[in-house]
């Protein structure tokens, strides 16, 4: 379904930045236990931690796919119906989530900007 690529493309740019986190402070153990230029670690802890490090980069980049084939799906089969897209948005839960989120934040003008989206 065509619309589940965008929301699968949105979903890992919001995952991106956690994964890239991930990654980076999997660097820095190895380079606090192990330093030098040596590109292979020779501690074992390192293969260990940095193994863990990837699976769940991996994992997280996984289930936010899923996730947004899911979201996409959602969006895009009621779509495909004749549904007007901002009466679809206002039933997905992710919205009624990002809204209730950003309204704890000092982002709270986006989150009047996300609630028009809401049903009235």
């Amino acid at each position: 379904m065509a619309a589940t690529f965008p929301s699968v493309f949105a979903y890992q740019i919001i995952a991106a930045p956690f994964v890239a986190a991930f990654l980076f402070l999997g660097w820095v153990f190895w380079k606090v236990l192990d330093p030098g230029t040596s590109a292979t670690a020779q501690n074992q802890l390192v293969t260990v931690v940095s193994f863990g490090i990837a699976l769940a980069s991996l994992c997280t980049m996984l289930g936010m796919s899923l996730a947004g084939f899911y979201e996409g799906w959602r969006i895009g089969w009621p779509f495909g119906k004749g549904r007007k897209f901002h009466d679809i948005l206002a039933e997905t839960p992710t919205l009624r989530l990002l809204v209730r989120l950003l309204q704890r934040t000092p982002l709270k003008r986006l989150a009047r900007f996300a609630s028009m989206y809401e049903k009235q």
